[in-house]
């Protein structure tokens, strides 16, 4: 009897998986009742529930696909966002002061604070950047900055300063911690989402297999020719990356 071949589709790629279901779901318009009224037990087998099974496996991979264009938030970036702001508020209000301080009516310290308002200028605003854009910005400014703050107190900067480098580190502190949970759920969103599909997958084929023994393989030959050619080139597919990587690996050991 006609059934559909075994195969470990979790040895696949994740980009590779969600091809191979994307086909099966395409195939699936051979098996009875899919693109007519919905039958229950008789002719042409339990269509309904092959009608679910298609429709879980749909389902799964939406769910896939939702995981790989939308990685998911993590707590962090709550506080990630905040520390940006909060950095953008002391860059704002410290280029304040010195703006403020170049109109001191002691000459000493006009110039003193212009030079250092310069910098500031050179630069330009950077809170509207993207984050990477402004971490470098600011990274130099601070660098060019603490080459004068041996001046820093003759105008009263240093508490600024100090609140300015102190909101940077704390951000970039931040957002380190952030990408480290993000890349650690994103992956783990992302492989839950791809084993359900899977899971999806192997239910569809062991209702078919069983629906073929019940009422006979005339009613899913087309389905089941069909897929074990898909299948069969993608384990062609496998084959042949596992012949790459051991002549890749007999070649290193040379």
């Amino acid at each position: 009897m006609k059934k559909i071949n075994l195969f470990d589709i979790s040895r696949l790629r994740t980009e590779e998986s969600f091809g191979f279901v994307k086909k099966v779901i395409e195939l699936t318009a051979k098996l009875p009742g899919m693109d007519g009224p919905i039958t229950t037990e008789g002719e042409g087998g339990a269509s309904s529930t092959l009608v679910d099974a298609k429709t879980l496996l749909m389902d799964k991979q939406d769910k896939l696909d939702l995981a790989l264009k939308n990685p998911t938030s993590v707590p962090t970036t709550k506080e990630a966002t905040q520390r940006d702001a909060f950095r953008d508020k002391a860059w704002q209000k410290s280029r304040m002061f010195l703006k403020i301080m170049m109109e001191n009516p002691l000459a000493e310290k006009s110039k003193l604070a212009a030079v250092l308002f310069a910098l500031y200028e050179k630069y330009g605003d950077p809170t509207s950047l993207s984050r990477t854009e402004e971490s470098g910005i600011l990274h130099n400014l601070i660098q060019d900055l603490s080459e004068h703050n041996s001046n820093f107190e003759k105008i009263h900067f240093t508490e600024w300063f100090n609140q300015l480098e102190d909101a940077e580190e704390a951000y970039l502190d931040a957002w380190k911690q952030n990408d480290t949970e993000r890349k650690g759920l994103v992956v783990g969103v992302i492989q839950q989402a791809k084993k359900d599909m899977e899971n999806a997958y192997r239910n569809l084929v062991e209702q078919v297999n069983s629906l073929a023994r019940v009422y006979g393989e005339e009613y899913y030959e087309d389905f089941i020719d069909s897929m074990n050619l898909l299948i069969n080139d993608h384990k062609k597919v496998l084959k042949l990356r596992a012949t790459l990587i051991k002549k890749k690996k007999a070649d290193k050991e040379k």
